[in-house]
């Protein structure tokens, strides 16, 4: 890892964690720059426990607001597949119900399209 100091002038430094509260010269600009020191965390393991809540063998981890792709609740019913097709002109695949390609913008619409 490293630390990201920046010196009086402005030049960006990234330093080894290993000079965390010392203070060093730009190698730029010869100014003087103090590097902070790591941050610790104040979170220990019965807080973070504490967040995660009791241990429930068999339940999956995971956010509420991110939906499985592998449940389907009862009566729900994936969206079907697009159907897709290649534009005529610049060959990039392309909504099959689409008459003017996205993007070389050309007409691909055949007769029976009027």
């Amino acid at each position: 890892m490293s630390i990201k100091v920046v010196c009086p002038n402005g030049h960006v430094l990234r330093v080894k964690d290993s000079l965390a509260g010392k203070t060093g010269l730009c190698p730029t600009c010869k100014a003087r720059v103090s590097v902070p020191e790591l941050e610790t965390s104040s979170m220990d393991e019965s807080a973070i426990l504490n967040i995660l809540g009791p241990y429930e063998p068999g339940k999956a981890i995971r956010s509420s607001n991110t939906p499985n792709p592998f449940e389907e609740e009862a009566g729900q019913r994936r969206p079907a597949k697009k159907e897709m097709r290649r534009c005529t002109h610049c060959e990039k695949e392309i909504e099959a119900e689409t008459h003017i390609c996205p993007y070389c913008k050309r007409y691909i619409g055949g007769p029976g399209d009027l």
